[in-house]
């Protein structure tokens, strides 16, 4: 993974709300991906938007352990 300030921030922000680097990483690549693909989308203050809203989307929504 290539390592920027926005990049460092972001994982930083993943590890304040409990997400490991796994989970991070796989976010990442999605975001990605999405911007790569869809011609439309992808300018930096779209990736890291999409990746707050999606990091903290993963920090609070349902915790499987305590189904």
């Amino acid at each position: 993974m290539t390592t920027t300030p926005e990049t460092d921030r972001l994982l930083a922000l993943a590890h304040n709300l409990g997400i490991d680097d796994a989970s991070f990483a796989r976010v990442l690549a999605e975001v990605m991906t999405k911007a790569e693909t869809d011609p439309e989308w992808g300018r930096p203050h779209e990736v890291i938007a999409e990746m707050r809203a999606r990091l903290l989307a993963l920090a609070t929504g349902p915790d499987p352990r305590r189904s």
